[in-house]
């Protein structure tokens, strides 16, 4: 197969028979189904509870809840925590499942990581490319992506600005090719993309993706001549897409929520636990913090081997083909968003979700070059256990090691990471995301008496699950912030893996010289500590 796509000329898509489209929905099907399959499994993690909060401040009317992000993500969850409601009141006459709030809150995100975003690849992919192969493959390696998944099944912003971005570029491709036939064709797709772009800035405020798409575009199609979206009713489909879904941000309340939020005012911790020591993750700390080679490692120890060297080989396929629009778009993305972001002191994983499609769609090219470069070396009559031998290899593996994470799929790591970082060492934050802490908040909700306190730095969620147990007699304390109290009562305290900051360091290691109460494992890895009351433990005052 020649995938050589030279840059100043919009090929057909990609020839989709009918096999390809049915097994791109068999793809799709099996995405959905590990990202929306026991949604509810684990509790919530803090930055979910953000977005509960939003939801009951939307049902009330206060659109500016959380302000410092936009709006799509949370009036997707208000949308389905509702439909949620009402399918558990008819269940309940009706003896059928229930659906839990967590799966609730993060059926959104999970729909669009398994449905819009794989499906958006592989238009774009078939764009790029002048057969479906690659675009198959790109959709299949994304559905099976196990930190995807993990991020996928998180109620955050991140997944629906990833969908709406690659969406947005694949109509804008589109339109580009069939501008070439007839303008007014394009018209419409061009304005799609723009409404696809204004989404996608409602989900997550990072315009550097429009800008960095802006300069693909010009890179690749320095002279289009007519063939360019119509600016009027591009960037007022854009504009208009943006205000429509995040209307909050012309509130006078997000305006001063927003100065307090950059002002640093809401942070209540700072640091961020890398391999087992905690580095200060302030934007002000740049180029200090998080060190540079977090992403880096993250994807080389977290990414299954096979998909990295389908991805190496692809990443040979731009450095042959530097002119491809394939090429351009991935050096331009890859680049220059990893490069500064692992340069900048604040770091988490959900950042650059983007950038697994990236490698995703770079590991379908070369598993494509290198399924081709076989069968020019086989004889004939071999070459047909080439793509069955591909999908046993690039599919089976991936798919396996899903399967053997769930439903804790931020906890995969390849031979590398079980070597270099195993599970729940290299970032506890992202790994966990609070796993299990309900599990430790129900327990002392079940054994402790009246006015007792729990202590924790995911006081949040502590503070959620009291008020599901029905105990909200039982204080919850943030460790940083509040400390123990003073005269110490019945005090429980819950260390979550992940949750150790300069603030609370020296109580937990105080509060470690004694052995837990109850210790919680996921895949052998030590995610919670419980910690009955004990009145030698050194209080913090405030």
């Amino acid at each position: 197969m020649d995938v050589r796509l030279p840059a100043d000329s919009v090929r057909p898509p990609g020839r989709t028979t009918r096999p390809h489209r049915v097994l791109l929905v068999a793809v799709m099907a099996v995405g959905v189904w590990l990202r929306c399959a026991h949604l509810g499994a684990v509790g919530f993690a803090e930055d979910e509870i953000d977005i509960l909060r939003a939801v009951s401040s939307y049902g009330v009317g206060n659109y500016a809840a959380n302000a410092e992000h936009p709006m799509v993500a949370k009036l997707m969850a208000y949308a389905s925590w509702h439909a949620a409601a009402k399918w558990n009141m008819a269940a309940a006459a009706r003896h059928l499942p229930r659906v839990s709030e967590e799966a609730a809150l993060r059926l959104p995100a999970a729909l669009l990581g398994g449905v819009i975003t794989p499906l958006a690849l592989y238009l774009l992919c078939g764009e790029w490319f002048p057969n479906a192969r690659v675009a198959l493959w790109a959709a299949a390696f994304w559905s099976l992506d196990g930190q995807a998944i993990a991020l996928n099944r998180s109620a955050k912003e991140d997944t629906i600005f990833c969908a709406f971005f690659f969406l947005a570029c694949a109509l804008y491709a589109c339109a580009q090719r069939l501008g070439e036939r007839r303008l007014r064709d394009a018209h419409s797709s061009y304005v799609a993309s723009g409404a696809a772009f204004g989404l996608m800035l409602a989900s997550k405020y990072m315009p550097q993706y429009f800008g960095l798409h802006a300069l693909y575009v010009r890179i690749t199609r320095p002279d289009p001549g007519l063939n360019r979206p119509p600016r009027l009713r591009y960037y007022t489909a854009m504009i208009g897409a943006f205000l429509c879904c995040n209307f909050g941000v012309l509130m006078p309340a997000s305006w001063r929520h927003l100065a307090q939020y950059f002002r640093g005012h809401t942070l209540i911790h700072s640091g961020y636990d890398v391999a087992g020591r905690i580095y200060v993750n302030t934007l002000a700390a740049t180029p200090a913090g998080v060190p540079p080679w977090f992403y880096v490692v993250w994807l080389a120890t977290r990414t299954p081997l096979v998909v990295l060297a389908a991805a190496a080989l692809g990443v040979g396929y731009v450095l042959r083909h530097p002119a491809a629009r394939a090429s351009v778009f991935l050096r331009l993305f890859l680049v220059l968003i990893l490069l500064p972001y692992s340069f900048i002191a604040v770091k988490f994983v959900r950042y650059i979700l983007p950038q697994l499609a990236l490698i995703d769609i770079l590991a379908a090219i070369g598993t494509v070059v290198a399924i081709d470069a076989l069968a020019r070396r086989l004889p004939a009559g071999a070459r047909g256990v080439i793509p069955v031998g591909a999908v046993v290899l690039f599919i089976g593996v991936p798919f396996s090691s899903a399967l053997a994470t769930r439903p804790y799929f931020s906890l995969s790591a390849n031979a590398l990471g079980q070597l270099w970082a195993p599970p729940g060492v290299l970032c506890p934050d992202d790994e966990f995301n609070d796993a299990a802490i309900r599990e430790a908040v129900m327990t002392v909700a079940a054994k402790a008496g009246v006015g007792a306190a729990i202590a924790s730095d995911a006081s949040t969620v502590v503070s959620t699950y009291l008020a599901r147990a029905g105990r909200s007699d039982i204080e919850s304390r943030s460790l940083s912030r509040d400390g123990l109290p003073t005269p110490l009562c019945e005090t429980w305290i819950i260390d979550g893996e992940g949750h150790r900051y300069f603030e609370n360091e020296e109580m937990l290691r105080a509060v470690a010289m004694r052995p837990p109460v109850r210790v919680w494992r996921i895949r052998g890895a030590v995610a919670v500590r419980l910690y009955a009351p004990d009145s030698t433990i050194p209080c913090r005052v405030q």
